[in-house]
């Protein structure tokens, strides 16, 4: 099965569709499995992305080269919540596989996140 599957088998609703949360759980699988491109079209399909979606989506633009786009996605997170560090995600998001973790990391630090 694919990654869309995957998490579709998760048991996510319509609720969590309306809400981005489907695509944004997608969106990071395949950046764990560093389909960059892949983790670029579902994420980019996400209607009103919230700051949660915009780390994700610089971390994605930043693995894929495109620095421009991370660093404006950066500079949004960071006007809404200043004091955001790596770390904090480090900390709230744990991984059963650390390599994933360390990925998303240096995708955040590309993108110009402060650690």
């Amino acid at each position: 099965p694919g990654i869309r599957d995957s998490v579709a088998s998760r048991g996510l609703g319509d609720v969590y569709k309306r809400q981005g949360l489907y695509a944004w759980a997608c969106g990071l699988a395949e950046y764990n499995a560093q389909q960059f491109e892949a983790a670029l079209a579902t994420l980019l399909s996400i209607a009103e992305p919230t700051r949660f979606h915009r780390r994700l989506l610089a971390a994605t633009h930043a693995q894929l080269g495109d620095l421009t786009s991370a660093g404006q996605h950066c500079r949004q997170v960071m006007t809404e919540v200043p004091a955001y560090r790596i770390t904090d995600t480090v900390r709230t998001q744990p991984y059963q596989a650390p390599e994933h973790g360390t990925l998303l990391t240096e995708g955040l630090r590309l993108a110009g996140f402060p650690e």
